[in-house]
């Protein structure tokens, strides 16, 4: 017998599990198109954090610029905050989870809401959570199949942390630190700023920054014309005449600029051999018992020495001695070649350090060497040398060219021909670094090179590169990394 009561039943099952099935794909598909969505908005959020990190190199933590950077970052991607001020909440709990669909609050924390960073933490010994700038991206997203359910939008949030403590602005890491604060007096003469030149001088250094704490002056008496990536001064900017150009406009900063290399090489002189006189094909003093000569060109091996002093025409090569860590010479000052100089190369003279002395240089170095200048020593280069010096790639030293005691005050001259160049780390933090020479060309050839000093002089009238390509650094700088670093983000979610 039929029951007609059941006849239509089949019917309204299969619509019912039509609805349940339609509900189940429309719901896929929405959740696709939202993490589709919180992709964009990740991207967003990177870019963001960035952006607002490289605030921290500029101004200091905590600095306001951080917010409108970060806003601006996120607008650029296609996510502008329409909603609140992109400040930051008290707790993670307070970023938005019910916005209307096309609402967007962008939300901006120095330092984070949320992660490692968020705390001061052992796992990061020198930094603070202000060290860090962390964004949200919170946007109302439209829904399309769960509307049937009542569901016009879904919140997508998006975060992410970086930073930039130290190293350059903008586009590149630091090459250059001036830690000289501004002077009291208006600097209108380049010879006597923390950043200027002696000459007619071009500075190309497309990527990197330069960090000068004092007055930065382009004119007055010579011309200083210079290409970085971003360029701060701490003082007065005297921008050049002429036909000379700064490009980016430098920025002020509204926190000093600090050495960034302070504490992190240690250093500890040994038992010097004594003096090394070079000159007219002979060495001379009880350090050469640490020389060999070959074919005319001389080869120290690492120590301690209470000086080196090359004359013109001499060609040495500096050994690292066999270590993968590369070879450290130390200069005490206890005696001197000549005019309170303790490490003197002439004029016409020829230094490296090669496997090959003295050929190839710098793309044939050993590996590397690093010069100690402690007590009241002080090295002088003629602008007429051929020098090409490499600092180690790996070990203690990795990274460092030269390194003049904090406590040194004697001025440094680091000049050479055009073919010279010097890669690695110079550091003269409470002296002046005369740097360049009077030929273009001039350390074109070095990957990398860092200048922390008290006050940075240009000389002569070279063209002067310093490139900052680090590809060669075993562990990304080492010690180095302090004084190089960039914005990058360390907490994408």
């Amino acid at each position: 017998m039929i029951r007609k009561s059941e006849s239509g039943q089949a019917l309204v099952i299969g619509a019912f599990a039509m609805v349940a099935l339609l509900a189940v794909a429309g719901l896929a598909i929405d959740m696709g198109v939202l993490r589709y969505d919180q992709r964009m908005q990740q991207t967003a959020a990177d870019a963001a954090a960035i952006a607002g990190a490289v605030q921290l190199a500029h101004y200091g933590v905590g600095t306001s610029e951080v917010t409108p950077a970060a806003l601006n970052a996120s607008a650029a991607n296609g996510f502008t905050n329409n909603v609140g001020t992109g400040s930051c909440p008290s707790a993670v709990t307070d970023l938005p989870t019910n916005l209307a669909a096309g609402s967007v609050q962008v939300t901006v924390c120095n330092g984070p809401l949320t992660g490692p960073h968020s705390v001061t933490s052992p796992s990061f010994p020198k930094a603070l959570p202000a060290d860090y700038v962390q964004v949200f991206v919170s946007a109302g997203q439209p829904t399309y199949f769960m509307k049937v359910l009542g569901i016009d939008s879904e919140t997508v949030t998006a975060s992410a942390v970086a930073t930039n403590v130290t190293g350059g602005t903008a586009n590149g890491a630091g090459c250059i630190y001036t830690l000289e604060g501004p002077q009291t007096t208006k600097i209108t003469a380049a010879k006597d700023a923390s950043l200027g030149t002696s000459g007619s001088v071009t500075l190309s250094a497309p990527s990197c920054g330069i960090n000068d704490n004092g007055d930065f002056v382009a004119n007055g008496g010579a011309q200083l014309s210079v290409t970085a990536a971003s360029i701060d001064y701490g003082g007065t900017y005297n921008p050049p005449s002429s036909a000379a150009t700064i490009s980016p406009t430098p920025v002020q900063t509204r926190t000093a600029i600090t050495d960034p290399l302070a504490g992190e090489y240690t250093i500890t002189p040994g038992q010097s051999y004594g003096p090394i006189d070079i000159a007219s094909g002979n060495c001379t003093g009880s350090g050469c018992s640490q020389v060999s000569e070959s074919g005319g060109v001389f080869t120290i091996q690492p120590g301690t020495y209470d000086d080196i002093c090359i004359h013109s025409g001499q060609i040495v090569n500096f050994s690292d001695g066999g270590s993968t860590d590369g070879g450290l010479f130390i200069l005490t000052g206890a005696s001197t070649c000549n005019a309170n100089i303790e490490f003197e190369i002439n004029s016409y003279a020829t230094v490296c350090n090669s496997g090959t002395p003295c050929s190839g240089m710098p793309k044939s170095a050993n590996n590397g060497v690093t010069f100690y200048l402690t007590g009241s020593a002080s090295v002088n280069v003629s602008g007429t040398a051929t020098v090409n010096l490499v600092a180690p790639n790996s070990g203690p030293y990795e990274g460092l060219l030269f390194y003049q005691s904090p406590t040194d005050t004697a001025s440094a001259s680091l000049l050479g021909n055009g073919t010279s160049s010097y890669q690695g780390a110079l550091y003269f933090p409470s002296a002046t670094l005369n740097f360049g020479g009077d030929a273009t060309g001039f350390n074109s050839s070095a990957l990398y090179t860092v200048i922390v000093v008290n006050q940075l002089q240009f000389y002569g009238n070279p063209d002067v590169t310093i490139n900052a390509d680090y590809s060669s650094l075993a562990n990304n700088g080492g010690p180095l990394a302090a004084a190089i670093s960039t914005a990058v983000l360390v907490q994408p979610k």
